[in-house]
């Protein structure tokens, strides 16, 4: 289907690889360094990146990119509440614009609900042990593996995750 991005309205149908190459642009737009590096980038017939070649992920650029799941968790969690989201109970099954769920008290909104979100990392165990600027797993992992966070309209409140 392709990337679908509407006016006030949060992007949607964004492959993992079409976040990363996003962040990357948004990188070169802010002039900074890009956080991702890749040696081919593949296109289906609507326009969306299926895969990045060689992608590699370099935590140490200042950069524009994907937060990592500890990152996304840390935010989603100071102030949680799913009930101030756009989910399958009230959001009649149609994204809304992006922010008018009421914010949580750090002014970040959409973090339940709406649409579902991209993170750096892919799916690994953690074990007991502590971790400091834990960035995941980066060896090589296919699209199954990559970690989304939240939850979309389309989920009851009970099952966003954080």
């Amino acid at each position: 289907m392709g990337l679908s991005c509407a006016r006030n309205l949060p992007a949607t149908n964004v492959t993992y690889y079409d976040a990363i190459l996003y962040a990357n642009e948004l990188s070169k737009k802010q002039s900074y360094d890009t956080a991702y590096i890749y040696t081919k980038a593949e296109f289906d017939g609507q326009g969306s990146c299926v895969n990045l070649e060689g992608l590699a992920f370099d935590p140490a650029k200042e950069a524009s990119r994907l937060p990592t799941e500890a990152e996304w968790v840390y935010a989603a969690t100071r102030d949680w509440d799913a009930s101030r989201s756009w989910n399958s109970g009230n959001s009649n099954y149609k994204v809304h614009a992006v922010c008018s769920a009421k914010p949580n008290r750090y002014g970040l909104c959409d973090m339940a609900g709406n649409v579902m979100e991209w993170v750096n990392d892919r799916l690994s165990p953690l074990h007991d042990s502590e971790y400091v600027d834990f960035i995941g797993r980066q060896e090589a992992a296919n699209l199954e593996e990559i970690v989304i966070k939240g939850g979309s309209f389309r989920n009851a409140e009970s099952g966003l995750n954080y």
